[in-house]
């Protein structure tokens, strides 16, 4: 007598049985909607919501990219709502997806793992359709410095890292008004207006300062410059250089990217900032007109550049954050928040939750240079 639940696929996927969960001996469809051929295998994984696998995809016995999919129904396919999530497999998943796939002796494979209420990751599944594009716009790459097109060997088109202009712009206005969905304290946000502004400002600012941000023909400080001018034409005042100074450098690499790690790509291009790029972002700061700039005796965005911006970041990194991202590798992005965002995701927490917990992360890590600069 067979344990129950065992999982159910029809061998022909032309009938609308697809793929059922056998918990009974009632539940099994007859010989004739299975058109005489059954398909049985134990149910593995856990036994109520949340139900989730992964997906390791691997090109030529290297692991370049990996996802979490967790659904409230057991059957965790993307197309059928299930969220995918940003994973790092750990050694013994990776050696067992590479195991998979070299058994087979497949040069491309999306390998399944599913890890059962009690015990180690089984594989499920090796798909020859790994879904490689996918992987790569969505950006469920893995950041590694080994993970270059030029490393891949096959006949399928070559990997494209770098991210489509409409969907920087995209990922520039969903950040901005994620942003404000945190009820973040002396911020304005959703629940509280202040400073003379409202949340629409900042939400028409995002909208305009969008195209810019996401334009490849743009060089980092002719971004910075455009977004800013675009801003005061809409809103007439302040409500986003530092979200721009900060997303300039991040979105250029993004659009220009020749590998899948953004870190290395945006740290490659923060060194290469030059004179126009400062004159331009000089320019930008001083039509901004921020609070609590403060003056310097060297390199004051008052007067004409006289230096690169890569410099004149690295002059005032010590006292501004932002300025400190340029100069040591957006380090305070990819260690505190996109860990910390990675973290509040796995913990099923929803977008503004998710947000809220990276603010608090950061706020836990350092004290706010413009608040420090103004008190």
């Amino acid at each position: 007598m067979p344990q129950w639940p065992l999982g159910f696929e029809a061998a022909l996927w032309r009938t609308r049985l697809g793929i059922k969960l056998i918990e009974s001996e009632a539940d099994i469809p007859t010989a004739q909607e299975a058109r005489g051929v059954f398909y049985l295998q134990r149910f593995v994984g856990p036994s109520r919501p949340p139900y989730e696998d992964m997906r390791i995809l691997i090109a030529n016995g290297t692991i370049i990219g990996a996802m979490r999919r967790r659904s409230s129904h057991w059957i965790t396919n993307v197309r059928q709502g299930a969220k995918p999530l940003a994973v790092t497999p750990s050694q013994e998943e990776q050696g067992l997806a590479l195991a998979a796939a070299h058994a087979l002796n497949a040069e491309i494979a999306g390998v399944d793992l599913i890890t059962p209420a009690h015990g180690a990751p089984v594989v499920l599944e090796v798909n020859s359709m790994a879904g490689v594009v996918w992987f790569a716009k969505n950006h469920f790459i893995l950041h590694s410095r080994t993970s270059r097109a030029s490393d891949f060997k096959f006949n399928a088109p070559m990997l494209k890292f770098s991210v489509a202009p409409k969907r920087v712009a995209e990922a520039f206005i969903f950040a901005c008004e994620a942003e404000l969905q945190a009820p973040k304290p002396g911020n304005v946000h959703i629940f509280a207006s202040g400073h003379g502004m409202a949340t629409q400002d900042f939400v028409d600012s995002a909208h305009v300062a969008a195209p810019f941000i996401a334009d490849p023909n743009l060089t980092v400080g002719a971004k910075i410059l455009a977004a800013t001018k675009a801003t005061w034409a809409a809103v007439g005042q302040n409500t986003n250089l530092g979200i721009i100074l900060l997303c300039a450098p991040l979105a250029q690499a993004a659009l220009n990217a020749a590998t899948a790690d953004l870190r290395l790509e945006t740290s490659q291009l923060c060194k290469t900032l030059g004179l126009d790029d400062a004159r331009d972002a000089f320019q930008a700061i001083q039509l901004a007109s921020p609070a609590g700039l403060g003056a310097s005796t060297t390199d004051d965005v008052r007067a004409p550049a006289q230096t690169t911006l890569a410099a004149a970041m690295a002059q005032a990194a010590p006292r501004d954050r932002i300025a400190y991202q340029y100069a040591h590798d957006f380090c305070d992005i990819f260690d505190i928040g996109l860990k910390s965002l990675d973290r509040a995701r796995e913990a099923g927490e929803d977008e503004i939750l998710s947000t809220l917990t990276v603010y608090l992360a950061f706020l836990g890590s350092f004290q706010d240079s413009h608040i420090v600069r103004k008190y």
